[in-house]
Protein backbone atom coordinates (compact mmCIF):
# COMPACT_ATOMS: atom_id res chain seq x y z
CA UNK A 1 0.00 0.00 0.00
CA UNK A 2 0.99 3.35 -0.88
CA UNK A 3 2.07 5.87 2.16
CA UNK A 4 -0.13 8.90 2.38
CA UNK A 5 2.18 11.62 1.13
CA UNK A 6 2.78 9.59 -2.50
CA UNK A 7 -0.73 9.03 -3.47
CA UNK A 8 -1.91 11.77 -5.97
CA UNK A 9 -4.64 14.13 -4.84
CA UNK A 10 -8.04 13.09 -5.55
CA UNK A 11 -10.74 15.18 -6.49
CA UNK A 12 -14.45 15.02 -7.91
CA UNK A 13 -14.30 18.71 -9.67
CA UNK A 14 -10.40 18.91 -11.15
CA UNK A 15 -9.29 16.21 -13.30
CA UNK A 16 -5.71 15.42 -12.95
CA UNK A 17 -3.36 18.16 -13.93
CA UNK A 18 -5.72 20.65 -13.84
CA UNK A 19 -5.81 23.93 -12.34
CA UNK A 20 -7.88 24.63 -8.94
CA UNK A 21 -8.64 28.04 -10.24
CA UNK A 22 -8.62 27.80 -13.99
CA UNK A 23 -8.14 30.53 -15.83
CA UNK A 24 -12.11 30.85 -18.24
CA UNK A 25 -13.60 30.55 -14.92
CA UNK A 26 -17.12 32.81 -14.33
CA UNK A 27 -19.33 33.06 -11.73
CA UNK A 28 -22.86 32.28 -11.89
CA UNK A 29 -24.96 34.92 -10.94
CA UNK A 30 -27.53 35.45 -8.67
CA UNK A 31 -30.52 35.69 -11.09
CA UNK A 32 -29.11 32.32 -13.14
CA UNK A 33 -28.96 30.70 -9.65
CA UNK A 34 -32.82 31.57 -8.84
CA UNK A 35 -33.31 30.32 -12.04
CA UNK A 36 -31.51 27.08 -12.40
CA UNK A 37 -32.42 26.61 -8.43
CA UNK A 38 -29.14 25.92 -7.30
CA UNK A 39 -30.62 26.03 -3.73
CA UNK A 40 -32.90 23.55 -3.80
CA UNK A 41 -29.80 21.32 -5.48
CA UNK A 42 -27.54 23.00 -2.69
CA UNK A 43 -30.02 21.41 0.06
CA UNK A 44 -30.14 17.95 -1.27
CA UNK A 45 -26.71 17.98 -1.54
CA UNK A 46 -26.28 19.17 2.37
CA UNK A 47 -28.79 17.23 4.25
CA UNK A 48 -29.44 18.92 7.41
CA UNK A 49 -28.80 16.26 10.15
CA UNK A 50 -25.86 17.57 11.36
CA UNK A 51 -25.44 20.45 13.99
CA UNK A 52 -26.31 23.82 12.34
CA UNK A 53 -23.29 26.00 12.03
CA UNK A 54 -22.21 22.50 10.41
CA UNK A 55 -25.03 22.67 7.49
CA UNK A 56 -24.29 26.18 6.70
CA UNK A 57 -20.42 25.40 5.91
CA UNK A 58 -21.97 22.60 3.71
CA UNK A 59 -24.00 24.93 2.28
CA UNK A 60 -21.45 27.95 1.72
CA UNK A 61 -19.12 25.43 0.17
CA UNK A 62 -21.89 24.07 -1.82
CA UNK A 63 -23.29 27.24 -3.53
CA UNK A 64 -19.49 28.12 -4.10
CA UNK A 65 -18.57 25.42 -5.75
CA UNK A 66 -21.73 24.80 -7.87
CA UNK A 67 -21.30 28.69 -8.37
CA UNK A 68 -17.88 28.41 -10.07
CA UNK A 69 -18.36 27.94 -14.17
CA UNK A 70 -15.51 26.63 -15.82
CA UNK A 71 -14.98 26.54 -19.91
CA UNK A 72 -12.66 24.07 -20.11
CA UNK A 73 -13.88 21.61 -22.43
CA UNK A 74 -11.70 18.47 -19.98
CA UNK A 75 -13.23 19.70 -16.51
CA UNK A 76 -16.74 19.57 -17.93
CA UNK A 77 -16.27 16.28 -19.33
CA UNK A 78 -14.85 15.58 -16.24
CA UNK A 79 -17.69 16.69 -14.21
CA UNK A 80 -20.10 14.85 -16.47
CA UNK A 81 -18.19 11.79 -16.03
CA UNK A 82 -18.11 11.88 -12.45
CA UNK A 83 -21.65 12.71 -12.40
CA UNK A 84 -22.75 9.88 -14.52
CA UNK A 85 -20.89 7.48 -12.42
CA UNK A 86 -22.64 8.88 -9.35
CA UNK A 87 -26.10 8.53 -10.76
CA UNK A 88 -25.45 5.44 -12.83
CA UNK A 89 -23.52 3.42 -10.08
CA UNK A 90 -25.40 2.46 -6.73
CA UNK A 91 -22.51 0.72 -4.95
CA UNK A 92 -20.10 3.54 -5.63
CA UNK A 93 -23.11 5.75 -3.88
CA UNK A 94 -23.29 3.29 -1.40
CA UNK A 95 -19.56 3.20 -0.33
CA UNK A 96 -19.48 7.02 -0.62
CA UNK A 97 -21.89 7.02 1.73
CA UNK A 98 -19.77 4.69 4.09
CA UNK A 99 -17.12 6.92 3.67
CA UNK A 100 -17.77 10.42 4.52
CA UNK A 101 -18.92 10.42 8.16
CA UNK A 102 -14.71 9.58 8.37
CA UNK A 103 -14.25 12.19 6.00
CA UNK A 104 -16.40 14.33 7.87
CA UNK A 105 -14.33 13.67 11.31
CA UNK A 106 -11.01 14.22 9.88
CA UNK A 107 -12.26 17.27 8.74
CA UNK A 108 -13.40 18.58 12.10
CA UNK A 109 -10.13 16.85 13.41
CA UNK A 110 -7.85 19.13 11.02
CA UNK A 111 -10.01 22.36 12.29
CA UNK A 112 -9.87 21.20 15.94
CA UNK A 113 -6.04 21.54 15.82
CA UNK A 114 -5.59 24.58 14.01
CA UNK A 115 -7.34 26.63 17.10
CA UNK A 116 -5.19 25.05 19.66
CA UNK A 117 -2.90 27.09 21.64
Amino acid sequence: MQSDSSLPPLSLLWPTGASFAPAGSDSLSAGAADDLNVMDVVKAMIGGADPPIRVQQRERFARQILGQLSQQPEVIAYRQGVLEDLITDQPLRERLGQVLPGLEALWRARAVRRYRP
